[in-house]
This record gives C-alpha cells, structure tokens and sequence, in this order.
C-alpha cells in the first residue's frame, strides 16, 4: 500500500513539475529582453536596484504582468519539484541521502523567499534589501539544485552501469 502511495505522489509530482516548467518557460520567454536576456532569472540575479530597475523598465507594463503571472506558478512549481527530487533521492542508495534530500527542501524554501522578495520589486519596492534578498536566495537555490540533479545523475548512471555490468 505505501509503494503504491509513493508512486501515485512520484507520478503526480513528476507531471507537475513537467506542465508547470512548460508554462514557466513559455512566460519567461515573454519577458527576455536586451536588459534582461534570462527572463525573470536576469531579474533574480539582479543584486542591485539599478539593475533591477533597467529590467523592469525593458519590460514595461505587459512583462510586469507576465513576471507576476510566472511568480505566481512558481510557487506551485517549488512544491511540485521539491516533493519530486526528495522521491528521487528516496530511491538511491547513498550515505548522504538525508543530506541530499535537506538540500531540496532548503532550495525550496530559498525559491519561496526568493519569490516573496521579488513580488515586493514588482510591487514597486526596488531596494537593495530585496535585490539582495532574491539575489541571494536564487544563488543558493541553483546551486543546491545544481549540486543535487548531478549528484542524482552521477548515482542513476553508476547505478546503470552496476546493473548491466552484473548481466
């Protein structure tokens, strides 16, 4: 019964997290612009109201509106990926497990704050506290995601090769 529970919630995450990324790269491509090549990844990394400022300015009214509509699916696409890569890292047989699996949720948790900051931006408070704020937490979330899907990748490949190496 508990295997059958945990792959219902690994295949509801999984297509989660597919439909949800499709739609938030749909938006961010809406607000790619010369000031702000990565989307709103451009106005994550920001750091300073300066930069932020040129960012939203080159999106005007319309991106504005796109970047809150893509914030706003963020916060379903953080619980969807988060809930997928700890049922991922579940699945492998590694002593830092519980380790990897911390640092999903504290990734997490940085997109929400990230989040949080960067609708107060959009919201018209452009300061360095908020810049900071989102620049700070969007570095440590992609580089726990980074650090966590090679791990994940590097565990799935050595695992491949154990499996057919023993046929």
């Amino acid at each position: 019964m508990q295997v059958r529970r945990f792959q219902w919630f690994f295949y509801l995450a999984a297509v989660a997290t597919l439909i949800l990324a499709a739609a938030l790269v749909w938006l961010d491509q809406q607000l790619a612009t010369a000031a702000a090549p990565q989307g709103i990844i451009s106005l994550e990394l920001a750091a300073t109201p300066d930069k932020a400022h040129l960012i939203l300015d080159s999106w005007g009214l319309e991106g504005i509106r796109y970047a809150i509509w893509s914030l706003l699916l963020d916060f379903p696409f953080l619980v969807s990926y988060v809930v997928l890569f700890v049922f991922l890292t579940r699945l492998i047989d590694s002593p830092v497990k519980h380790l990897l699996i911390g640092g999903f949720i504290l990734a997490g948790l940085c997109d929400l704050v990230e989040n949080l900051a960067l609708l107060q931006i959009l919201a018209g408070k452009l300061t360095l506290f908020h810049t900071q704020l989102a620049f700070w937490c969007a570095s440590i979330k992609f580089g726990l995601l980074i650090f966590g899907w090679c791990y994940l990748l590097i565990c799935g490949v050595f695992g491949l090769y154990l499996r057919f190496s023993q046929r």
